[in-house]
C-alpha cells in the first residue's frame, strides 16, 4: 500500500514523497498538482494522496478542521492558515478580497494566506479523485512522536526533531541524500511532503484519524471536510 504526500514547493510547483509499507519509496517534483500525481502513479499507483492545502471551504468565518488542527499542534498553531471563504477564493486582487470580506462582516486575510488561493483552487480541481485528502504536516509530526513539536521547521532544532520523528515512525521514513530533482526544493517542503505521505499511507490503510467535525462539508460540492492524520 502506497501513500503520496504533497506540499507546495514555491516556483518548483509541488513536491511529493511516496511512503509504502517499508517507508520512503520515492520523491517527485512537478509544476502542477495533476502532473505530480501522475508522476507518482507512474511508479506504482498510490492508494491515498495527502495534500497540505485546504480542501473544502465553508460559508462561515472558519472551518472546524482548522480549529481542531490548531488545538492539536499546540505551539505550532500559527502554521495553520485559515482556509479562504468560498466567496473570495476565485479573486486575484488582494485588496478586493479584503473589501469583500469586510463587507460580509468577516476578518481580513493576510498576504501569506492570500498567496495560497491559487493552490487552493488547484487542489479543488483534483479533489474529485477519491484518493485525495487534506493533510497537515505539523499534525502528522505531532502524531508521529506522540508529543508536541516545539521548534520551527526552519531551525536546526526543528529540522533535527522532524528527521527523528520520520525515522521513528511506523513505517520508518528515512529520506536518502539523493532524491533527484525533488532535492532542489527547500528542505522543509520535503519534510512536510514526507509527513503528509505518512498520513496518506495511514489513510490508505484505514488507520488515519480526522481533525474537524465529521458533519462539516464543502459549501459547493458537499464533500466532507477533514484534516487526516
Amino acid at each position: 500500500m502506497r501513500g503520496l504526500g504533497v506540499d507546495a514547493a514555491g516556483r518548483a510547483g509541488w513536491v511529493g514523497v511516496v511512503v509504502d509499507d517499508h517507508g520512503f519509496a520515492g520523491a517527485h517534483v512537478a509544476p502542477t498538482l495533476a502532473e505530480l500525481i501522475a508522476a507518482a502513479d507512474a511508479t506504482g499507483v498510490v492508494g491515498a494522496i495527502g495534500v497540505d492545502i485546504p480542501i473544502g471551504l465553508v460559508d462561515g468565518p472558519k472551518r472546524t478542521a482548522d480549529v481542531a488542527a490548531r488545538a492539536f499542534v499546540g505551539p505550532r498553531r500559527s502554521s495553520v492558515f485559515p482556509a479562504p471563504h468560498p466567496a473570495v477564493v476565485h479573486l486575484d486582487d488582494y485588496d478586493e478580497v479584503n473589501r469583500t470580506l469586510r463587507s460580509m462582516g468577516l476578518d481580513a486575510i493576510s498576504r501569506q494566506g492570500f498567496g495560497l488561493f491559487a493552490r487552493v483552487r488547484e487542489a479543488a480541481a483534483v479533489a474529485a479523485d477519491p484518493r485525495v485528502v487534506e493533510a497537515f504536516p505539523e499534525a502528522s509530526f505531532r502524531a508521529m512522536g506522540d508529543s508536541l513539536v516545539a521548534s520551527s521547521k526552519k531551525t536546526w532544532n526543528g529540522a533535527a526533531d522532524r528527521i527523528a520523528r520520520l525515522a521513528g515512525a511506523t513505517p520508518s521514513i528515512v529520506i536518502p541524500a539523493a532524491i533527484g530533482l525533488a532535492g532542489e526544493v527547500p528542505v522543509d517542503d520535503v519534510f512536510d511532503a514526507a509527513a503528509a505521505g505518512w498520513s496518506a499511507w495511514r489513510h490508505a490503510h484505514g488507520a488515519a484519524f480526522r481533525l474537524g467535525d465529521e458533519t462539516e462539508t464543502d459549501t459547493l460540492t458537499n464533500r466532507p471536510i477533514a484534516v487526516w492524520v
